[in-house]
């Protein structure tokens, strides 16, 4: 991309605490605050933001929705700049209570203040289009992960580590906050066990709701079979999924699902709720996993056992189903789509 266009990334702060991300310096990457971005004050940064985007001039600037006051000041600063604004966006119908007027309020933001969009997949477009029906020029693909380097490590781990994959554990990874419903996992994962199903479950993720779901495993004599990892650095992913033998991602709210990207990569099955972002277009039903209802424990359990009911070698074929399919939605896809919207400007020049 960088042989195409010239791409100046602007960060708000050095870190966010509610995911334990630090992010790493590089020549292309502004960095707006050296703290996290709980502390951030909106004002100075946005006034910090405007200067830097006055010193870049870019012709083109992507912007990470709409909802913070930084990406609507972003956003400003383009329109009265004339720049092409693009807004970046995986929000979909499910992701919480829509009121009418507040929608009203997105439409008109998102006509008055951007000329183009790039979103996630079909739910996050189709979303898009209900706000504003007009005919805005957008690129799907945003939300990708390093296919390469999950399907590498994975495949270097498992050529190391032969173990038997029979049984190998179904693993949640993520923050175990409601909107992810690991209660429900566990729920349906009790019941799984008592219909005489044999594999472990491993939950990597930490949050407000980590002690309630140990109480709960304690409490339906679970301990032996669930395991906590806790939270997980990114270097350490490949070997959860390495040693998986599906994915579990049972939210009740998800803009799109990025740990389903990852585990496809790494050549698993998917189990993933349909109120996850992504399940129109990553999730083929009995292909290369299952759907299942949002809230629904009896549901999650039969696709539970659904995958125990596959051999070995037809469990490998949805593993692969899944590199296949997600081999669409990589970071080099990702440049392409940007440099489309980037068309049509005389000097490309854009920030993110």
């Amino acid at each position: 991309m960088r042989q195409r266009c010239e791409a100046i990334a602007i960060e708000f702060a050095s870190g966010q605490k509610m995911y334990g991300w630090q992010s790493d310096s590089s020549p292309e990457v502004i960095t707006l605050n050296r703290s996290s971005y709980e502390n951030v004050s909106s004002v100075r940064t946005i006034l910090t933001m405007w200067s830097v985007l006055g010193e870049v001039n870019p012709n083109v600037i992507f912007i990470p929705g709409y909802s913070e006051p930084l990406a609507l000041a972003a956003a400003l600063w383009g329109r009265i700049h004339r720049c092409t604004n693009v807004l970046m966006s995986d929000s979909t119908v499910f992701d919480c209570r829509r009121g009418p007027w507040k929608e009203k309020i997105k439409g008109r933001v998102t006509r008055l203040l951007f000329q183009k969009a790039f979103v996630s997949g079909t739910r996050s477009e189709q979303y898009l289009r209900s706000l504003n029906p007009q005919s805005l020029p957008l690129e799907a693909g945003y939300d990708v992960v390093d296919n390469a380097y999950f399907a590498n490590r994975v495949s270097e781990i498992r050529s190391t580590h032969c173990n038997d994959r029979r049984y190998a554990p179904f693993l949640f990874v993520g923050r175990l906050v409601s909107a992810k419903d690991p209660h429900l996992l566990l729920e349906a994962y009790s019941a799984y066990r008592r219909k005489g199903g044999k594999r472990n479950l491993e939950i990597a993720g930490h949050g407000p709701l980590e002690n309630s779901l140990k109480a709960f495993a304690l409490e339906n004599d679970l301990a032996s079979c669930v395991k906590f990892c806790g939270l997980q650095a990114y270097s350490v992913l490949p070997e959860l999924y390495a040693r998986a033998g599906c994915l579990i991602l049972p939210s009740n709210s998800e803009m799109w699902g990025l740990v389903v990207n990852e585990a496809m990569a790494s050549g698993l099955p998917v189990i993933v709720s349909d109120h996850c972002g992504c399940v129109d277009d990553l999730v083929k039903d009995a292909v290369n996993g299952f759907i299942f209802p949002a809230s629904n424990s009896e549901a999650l359990m039969d696709r539970m056992l659904a995958i125990d009911a596959l051999d070995e070698p037809a469990r490998e074929a949805m593993g692969r189903k899944s590199q296949q399919i997600i081999a669409r939605l990589s970071p080099e896809s990702w440049a392409e789509a940007v440099l489309r919207l980037a068309q049509g400007q005389s000097s490309c020049s854009a920030a993110a």
